[in-house]
Formats: structure tokens, C-alpha cells, sequence
């Protein structure tokens, strides 16, 4: 079929790329991606009287800006209200419909390969989901949020060395839309941390959700002075 098979050789590769256990060996296999799309592989089915396979170039641009997009919203901290998060679902919707019209345009949808192109379809909504919820609304809710703290319990404390993936990761119990938190931390504020420590979190509040600043362990009540750091700069 030659829309999955435009969809799935991206996703194969990128799906290589953040396994790899190194970074050299993740730079190989882009390296090697990137040259196999400059050699045009011939990865969409054509007509038989066509010189050269063809491929195209906004499908291609589409899918690098959805991966750069959902390796943000592995670091991007910001957790959005219900408004945000429901209408970013929508959006997500709709922008799946228009890619499985647009990349079936080539392949009717018809017979055995509907549920094919609905499978596709629940796969690109959760590609569309996160970037669109967690990265789009993330700097306007920064740029217009009131900084407010709260109390939480690191539930999880850990990291992982793929690339794209948060090396300094713990997850907070908290309250509101998402219970669980997954946070990325610079080494500074991650290190301090243990499971089941108590800690007081800074964010930007706005009504589009809230952008986590800082996180740092909770003062104790006996002075031993353990206290809170201040704000740190995002970009984690």
C-alpha cells in the first residue's frame, strides 16, 4: 500500500533511532536515513510508465516536524487544564482524518483494507495528541502564568539513555486533571530527590494549564535545612 508504506519507513527508522543504546550508533542510523531519502528510495508505488520512483516532500516534512515535536513533549514540562487538553484531542482528531484522506488518496479505502486505514488512524491521533496538548500551549502558558507552589510526593525517581527520552525523570502524585506528573529535571534538582520524598513544586498557573519551574524537597519542620530552592530557568 503506498501511504503505509511512506508512514511506516519513517516510523521504522525513528523507531531504531530511539532504541539505539549510544548515540553513535542513533547517529549512524539517521545518518543513514537521511541519505536513503536523498537517494529518493522508492517507497510509494508508481505508475509503471514513470522514469523514477517519486516521493513527497511534505508527507516527508510532515513527519520530521511530528518527530521533533513528540521528542519536545518527552521534555516539555507543562501539564494542560481540561479546556486545553480537550481541545487538543479535536484538533488531533481532525488532523488524522485529514492525513488518512490525504495519504489513502493514492489507495482507495475500500474491502479488506479499512480497518487498515483505522488502525492508522488511532496511531495518528496519538501522535498528533501529545505535541499539540503538551508542546504548542507550552510557552504561551510560561509567557502568561502567575507562579504558584503546591506540595507533592515523588512516586517514581529514575531516567533512561535513549535518545529523545528524559535522563532525569521522577513522577509526582499531585491533584487536578492528571494525578501523575512525569517530570524532566536538570541534574541540579533531580539528584536531591529520593522515592517518597515530600516536595514543594513551582509553576507558571495560567487557565491553559501549568508549566513546572522548579521542584525541590520540602522543608523539614526541625530547620535542618533541607528548605526549597528558588525558581530555576525552564528549557529542561
Amino acid at each position: 500500500m503506498p501511504g503505509f508504506r511512506q508512514l511506516l519507513l519513517p516510523a521504522c527508522v525513528g523507531t531504531l533511532a530511539s532504541l539505539a543504546p549510544g548515540i553513535l550508533i542513533c547517529t549512524g542510523i539517521l545518518i543513514l536515513a537521511i541519505g536513503l531519502l536523498a537517494r529518493e528510495l522508492p517507497v510509494e508505488a508508481v505508475a509503471t510508465e514513470s522514469p523514477r520512483p517519486q516521493t513527497r516532500p511534505a508527507l516527508t516534512a510532515w513527519l520530521l516536524g511530528m518527530t521533533t515535536m513528540s521528542v519536545l513533549a518527552l521534555r516539555v514540562n507543562f501539564f494542560p487544564a481540561l479546556d486545553v487538553a480537550v481541545s487538543a484531542l479535536g484538533a488531533a482528531l481532525f488532523l488524522s482524518y485529514v492525513m488518512i484522506r490525504w495519504v489513502g488518496s493514492a489507495d482507495v479505502i475500500e474491502g479488506e483494507r479499512v480497518h487498515l486505514y483505522l488502525l492508522g488512524f488511532v496511531l495518528l491521533v496519538f501522535l498528533h495528541y501529545l505535541p499539540i496538548a503538551a508542546v504548542l500551549p507550552a510557552w504561551p502558558a510560561y509567557q502568561l502564568g502567575e507562579t504558584r507552589t503546591f506540595k507533592a510526593q515523588v512516586s517514581f525517581k529514575g531516567g533512561s539513555h535513549r535518545l529523545g527520552a528524559c535522563k532525569t525523570r521522577i513522577e509526582l502524585d499531585t491533584e487536578g486533571l492528571f494525578s501523575r506528573w512525569s517530570i524532566c529535571l536538570p541534574e541540579a534538582q533531580w539528584a536531591p530527590l529520593q522515592k517518597g520524598d515530600a516536595v514543594v513544586v513551582t509553576s507558571a498557573s495560567s487557565w491553559l494549564g501549568d508549566y513546572v519551574l522548579h521542584v525541590g524537597r520540602q522543608a523539614s519542620s526541625h530547620g535542618d535545612g533541607a528548605g526549597v530552592a528558588g525558581p530555576a530557568n525552564p528549557g529542561n
